[in-house]
């Protein structure tokens, strides 16, 4: 009798069935049956005798295995384990979240949760651990009801600390669930506590400048300058770090995280061909972030025309050439899109709460905004956070009440972009003081300053396509290059270095010199390909050797090196082909034993089935000879016949 294993192949196994381990990562049951009668050629087989649950991760044919087995006359007995009863689990999908985070901002980390075997409404716990403290930062219930298979969650938390977090998002086991490896998943947050500079540039005094102005300078995160554009001879400009006029080179505009336009007129005169130009390379290729609060004098409508247009997410209507945009005055609260649900800019409350339009009032928890500017809608590829909905004879005519886009998001190059349609946000103070209003703002210019760049370098910024990989699956590699100057000096090429992370760098968010330059941790090097003549833009694929954790740097330029340089972090994952389907299949089992002319071996039949199988053994006759000139018998004989000879020869004196 020979064992031998369904995993990986046909593996013998030497010894006894007890020393096998079941560290297989597939099952390929019919691909084992058609190996073993391969490897018996030659030799008569009794039976093939399979111990398996009958399920299959492979895409060997069953079919032809049997077929086979018919073709040699063996028959098949499956010995059935496991039960066809799907077992109580729950199985935690890959986290999702953002990669980079200011300290105390929200975060929220979501997950499709998988249940199976549950046949009753079942209540699940989920927490949210952070992998270093080992704190439950967060926690949850989600209720399964009866017959219900997925349910998404997300817990949200705000960071203290600063660094590379691991957070683990797990369910606690339910009563009589056999396998709980699958109840856990992880993802790694950069927290950074970067003191963002921003500045802000006005027309006139008018209320929104006044609690946008102070909302910014009280918060400690940021550093603001403001240019008040009609301002008093002899006016002293505001801010932490004021200034007197706009920038005029690329230098001191790269000092700037953030450019914010209030109601501006970009053809008065402040501002210059050249310098509409420099900001739009600031926002397009530095990746700076831009954003333009409407209001009743010049903006949006003066900026139709200008090269500043293309930073306006929404197509501007209205006569720029007289400064005028159709403008609604009326009564109106804030509708938020499903986008604007999800958006951290409206999750101001505990655990992520809405407060804006949350009951059946009219205006909502908040006080109405009674001015709006109307656009022409969201340009392509914007995102409209949320809509006016005109509360009733609130509007001056009869477009009011069509839905007005009054928060919208988009990109434009390597940077992000915002626009508001209203004016009208210091009125929201009026019920819930300068919580809303101020985190509002805060998280307006935090949305603006994409967090990535700020992680790594305001030069260079790397990135993957995804943050978990199957073993198998290629890496696809994006890399920008934010200053205009690098741009133009670097290669077609651009050299990445790829860096396992082992355990004891777990912490870390750059790669200290002396562990870059240890040949142990470097795993391979491969190139990204600039995309287009004079692009920003870099792009090209990795295949990881194995499982793992990742670091990618970039290599080249030597300045960036030094300094630990931008890194992109993610992790290879074996695929577990064996948790989709955790119940037997024992109609697969009957099947291999109908098919074939055997039968199915139950546990407690073991002894008595070995005693059924066939003897297929067969006497084989085999004369055997022996010469007989060199035997002992020979021998005997011999000497046995010269004793005669000599005795009668010497009885008749023949001798």
């Amino acid at each position: 009798m020979a064992w031998v294993s369904t995993a990986a192949g046909l593996v013998p196994v030497l010894k006894r069935m007890a020393g096998l381990a079941a560290d297989g990562s597939r099952t390929d049951g019919a691909g084992a049956i058609a190996q073993a009668i391969d490897d018996a050629r030659g030799r008569r087989l009794a039976a093939i005798i399979i111990a398996s649950d009958g399920r299959a991760t492979e895409s060997s044919n069953l079919e032809d295995a049997l077929d086979l087995a018919r073709g040699r006359q063996i028959p098949i007995y499956p010995l059935r384990i496991g039960s066809p009863r799907r077992p109580r689990d729950i199985d935690v999908g890959p986290l999702r979240a953002d990669g980079t985070v200011f300290v105390k901002d929200r975060l929220a980390v979501e997950t499709v949760l998988s249940a199976s075997g549950l046949a009753e409404s079942t209540p699940v716990t989920v927490q949210l651990i952070d992998e270093q403290t080992k704190e439950m930062v967060a926690s949850r219930e989600v209720t399964f009801d009866s017959g219900a298979t997925t349910a998404t969650v997300e817990l949200v938390v705000q960071p203290i600390r600063t660094g590379l977090i691991r957070y683990r998002l797990e369910a606690v086991p339910l009563p009589n669930e056999e396998v709980t490896e699958n109840n856990g998943s992880t993802i790694d947050v950069r927290i950074i506590d970067e003191r963002l500079r921003v500045l802000y540039v006005e027309g006139y005094p008018r209320y929104e400048y006044r609690y946008l102005k102070n909302a910014l300078l009280r918060e400690e995160t940021i550093s603001l300058s403001v240019l008040l554009l009609e301002a008093d001879e002899g006016f002293v400009q505001e801010g932490t770090e004021p200034i007197r006029r706009f920038p005029n080179t690329p230098e001191e505009l790269n000092r700037y995280d953030v450019v914010l336009f209030g109601d501006v007129d970009p053809r008065a005169g402040w501002l210059t061909q050249a310098q509409m130009k420099m900001l739009l390379d600031y926002v397009g290729y530095r990746g700076g972030g831009f954003g333009l609060l409407a209001g009743e004098r010049a903006a949006p409508g003066r900026f139709r025309g200008t090269p500043l247009e293309k930073l306006v997410p929404v197509r501007i209507a209205g006569q720029a050439d007289e400064g005028l945009d159709e403008r609604s005055a009326g009564s109106y609260r804030l509708d938020l899109t499903p986008e604007g649900r999800r958006s951290r800019l409206f999750q101001t409350g505990p655990e992520g709460e809405s407060w804006w339009g949350g009951d059946d009032r009219e205006g909502g928890v908040l006080p109405a905004l009674y001015w709006v500017a109307r656009t022409a809608g969201p340009k392509p590829g914007a995102t409209v956070l949320a809509y006016t909905v005109s509360l009733p004879g609130g509007g001056d005519d009869a477009s009011a009440a069509d839905p007005i886009p009054l928060v919208v998001t988009s990109r434009y190059g390597a940077g992000n972009v915002f626009f508001q349609a209203t004016d009208d946000t210091w009125r929201w103070r009026r019920h819930t003081g300068e919580h809303l209003h101020d985190t509002y703002w805060v998280r307006v210019v935090r949305e603006l300053m994409r967090a990535d760049i700020l992680a790594q370098s305001r030069q260079v910024v790397i990135r993957t396509d995804a943050r978990v990989y199957e073993y198998g699956a290629a890496a696809r590699v994006r890399v920008e290059v934010l200053d205009p100057e690098l741009t133009v000096a670097n290669p077609e090429k651009m050299e990445i270095v790829v860096t396992r992370i082992g355990e004891a760098a777990e912490g870390q968010t750059t790669i200290p010199r002396a562990s870059r330059s240890a040949n142990s941790l470097i795993v391979g090097r491969f190139s990204v390909d600039r995309i287009g003549v004079n692009s920003n833009r870099y792009e090209g694929t990795y295949l990881p050797p194995d499982p793992g954790r990742f670091r990618l740097t970039v290599e080249g330029l030597p300045e960036l090196v030094e300094s630990g340089g931008p890194a992109a972090v993610f992790h290879v994952k074996l695929p577990d082909a064996e948790a989709s389907r955790r119940e037997a299949d024992h109609t697969a089992l009957e099947r291999m034993a109908g098919a074939s002319g055997g039968a199915v071996i139950e546990l407690d039949e073991l002894e008595a089935a070995f005693g059924a199988i066939p003897d297929r053994s067969a006497q084989i006759p085999n004369d055997i000879t022996e010469p007989l000139w060199d035997s002992k018998l020979a021998l005997v004989l011999f000497l046995l016949l010269m004793t005669v000879e000599w005795t009668l020869r010497k009885a008749f004196g023949l001798l």
